[in-house]
């Protein structure tokens, strides 16, 4: 019975023995298979930091872009404001032109009515003869004219002394100085 007993024990042991061995062997091979994917996930990491890396210069990059493009729109958009400053300015001037220009032409049509006006009448001898000598008349009115509008309102329109006193300035100064 002892070694009965001594048999079931050691079967017992074999048992236990192998079970720890299998055991074992499937606890190695899960730990190669483990450090196959850390291997494997390593090599992710590397790969995946490499990425992030790429991937965080291209977004500086981008950023960066980014903000040359809103500089870039602001300047446009500052000089977009003042070109359509000038050219409302450039508009109002031209409205402007083109309103001098209408006067200008209704100048013109009516100088050249009076052109034609004035061929009509001195398109003959006798209507240029009487043009002259209207012309004479009015000229000999403005000189008259022009005389009494010369003469000062307090000067007394000719006159050398008025009431003692003499109206113009002498030109000259004569002392008279006696003789011992």
């Amino acid at each position: 019975m002892k070694k009965e007993r001594n048999t079931i024990i050691l079967i017992i042991c074999l048992g236990i023995v192998a079970f720890i061995l299998w055991r074992y062997g499937v606890v190695l091979r899960e730990k190669q298979i483990v450090q196959s994917e850390l291997v494997t996930a390593q090599s992710n990491l590397v790969t995946l930091e490499g990425e992030r890396k790429r991937l965080n210069q291209e977004l500086a990059r981008e950023l960066k872009l980014k903000e040359e493009l809103l500089s870039a729109k602001v300047i446009l958009e500052r000089n977009l404001a003042a070109k359509e400053e000038k050219l409302i300015e450039m508009q109002e001037a031209l409205q402007k032109v083109e309103a001098e220009k209408e006067k200008l032409d209704a100048k013109v049509r009516v100088l050249n009515e009076e052109k034609a006006r004035l061929e009509d009448k001195l398109s003959s001898v006798e209507k240029l003869k009487q043009a002259i000598k209207d012309l004479k008349t009015r000229m000999r009115q403005d000189k008259q004219n022009k005389d009494l509008s010369d003469v000062e309102p307090g000067r007394n329109l000719g006159y050398v002394v008025k009431d003692g006193i003499p109206t113009y300035p002498p030109d000259k100064r004569v002392n008279v100085i006696p003789l011992p």
